[in-house]
């Protein structure tokens, strides 16, 4: 026989995330407040929501309030419970209380599977962005004398069964913990009948007397915070997966691209304008593979200070607890050997294609404005050596055209000489003034 027995719902729900502007914010706290009943001081929940300061947890009904009840249902008459809604910083967590004022039988468990689809009714059938713990208590007659038989090992994996009718209890089950004089179970839970979900997961508390299943409501709020931490684990690594994806698809993308810009290097009759092309195609690709690796390293972070949270408040609700919580642990490791490395291991080897990216095409910009430097150089160049011969040329010719032998009126060999020892003089002197511009470069480019 189940005493008291009481269906919990810790929902999740994204409020502001990253880059996010002010009206994907309002849209996010209506999403979450479509999860509320109708009747609740919508003002206050703005007013407290808009404060700007950063709130590790806010109650967002006010400090007298705090709750919503559950009105009633013709279906259950007998059920009590309550809506209580939080804030954690960017995020929203709220709390759906239902329990059964009547005892409950352990052999079937149908009442079980209606007491979820009422409560997930009360939420309008709605998920948490981040992520959901369906989390059942009761008070287990004669707990002490059942451990012994597994009886309660086999009524929480049929309880999972019930709240996971896809799931398979004994391969998903974490493990067990004492809690309060009686037990505590953990399981994964799944999205189909072949597939792990991370956004769902169970909690299975059974109490052996009175005065434990009492005491449970103390650590609601203990619960609430380390359920969001291990939610915001698991949806920070889920989006860094995705966000792997997508930068593997773009390493493949940034491959090309640098041989494709080699190619354009090294192609001797490449023009300026497809060298330009190929530099703005990869100057597009490196802001968007730039700024998935910020992303992914932003989930980094976001899994890093939450496994701080997660182990402080565990340790915490051990310590209030007086028992050990070790099933809880488990989960902890995982995130940190695997989620936080495998994150960490993934922006460091994405970030080499980034930089190998940058270098060639610093490389290459540089390379075209020597060229460009030494084209423009080679222009002033030849400008400077021929009009100095043309200058040199032309002062010759006045010269020559002074002398007596060219001054006889109607000599028509009178022009082409003077023309012949003028263009012969330019040429020499543009010869001589290249020489002497050679010279120094090969002087300053030794220095």
């Amino acid at each position: 026989m189940l005493v008291y027995p009481t269906l919990n719902l810790f929902l999740y729900d994204l409020r502001a995330g990253l880059g996010q502007n002010e009206a994907a914010v309002k849209q996010n706290r209506a999403d979450f407040k479509r999860k509320l009943p109708a009747h609740f001081d919508n003002a206050l929940f703005d007013r407290l929501d808009n404060d700007l300061s950063e709130m590790d947890y806010l109650e967002l009904l006010g400090k007298d309030k705090r709750v919503i009840p559950l009105s009633p249902d013709q279906d259950f008459p007998e059920h009590d419970g309550y809506y209580y809604p939080v804030r954690f910083n960017d995020s929203y967590g709220l709390l759906l209380n239902c329990s059964f004022a009547a005892n409950q039988e352990t052999t079937d468990l149908t009442w079980l599977s209606q007491l979820q689809k009422l409560v997930a009714s009360r939420v309008a059938n709605q998920k948490g962005t981040l992520g959901e713990t369906w989390f059942f208590s009761a008070q287990l007659d004669n707990l002490e004398k059942s451990v012994d038989l597994e009886i309660s090992v086999d009524l929480a994996e049929n309880i999972y069964h019930t709240l996971m009718p896809h799931a398979e209890a004994t391969e998903n089950k974490i493990g067990k913990s004492d809690f309060l004089g009686g037990e505590i179970f953990e399981f994964r839970g799944v999205d189909s009948p072949t597939q792990l979900d991370s956004k769902h997961h169970i909690i299975i508390a059974l109490y052996s007397d009175k005065a434990s299943l009492d005491r449970e409501i103390e650590f609601y709020s203990d619960w609430m915070r380390l359920l969001f931490y291990r939610h915001k684990i698991t949806w920070a690594y889920d989006q860094s997966r995705q966000l792997a994806k997508k930068l593997k698809q773009e390493a493949i993308t940034i491959q090309a691209c640098e041989q494709k810009l080699r190619d354009s290097t090294n192609a001797q009759k490449l023009k300026s304008e497809q060298l330009q092309t190929a530099l703005d195609e990869a100057w597009h690709i490196l802001s968007d593979y730039a700024t998935r690796l910020d992303e992914l390293n932003d989930q980094a972070h976001t899994i890093e200070i939450n496994l701080g949270n997660y182990k402080k408040r565990l340790a915490q609700l051990a310590k209030k607890s007086a028992c050990a919580l070790t099933v809880f642990t488990e989960f902890y490791d995982l995130a940190k050997e695997k989620y936080h490395l495998q994150v960490k291991a993934d922006y460091d080897g994405f970030s080499s294609k980034l930089r190998r990216l940058e270098n060639l095409i610093g490389y290459i910009r540089a390379s075209v404005a020597i060229r460009e430097e030494t084209r423009d150089r080679d222009l002033v160049n030849t400008a400077a050596i021929w009009g100095t011969g043309l200058a040199t040329g032309a002062i010759v010719a006045s010269i020559v055209g002074q002398l007596p032998i060219f001054t006889e009126t109607g000599s028509f060999w009178n022009f082409f000489v003077s023309l012949g020892i003028s263009g012969g003089t330019a040429v020499l002197a543009g010869y001589l003034m290249k020489k002497s511009i050679d010279k120094k470069i090969i002087e300053w480019r030794q220095t």
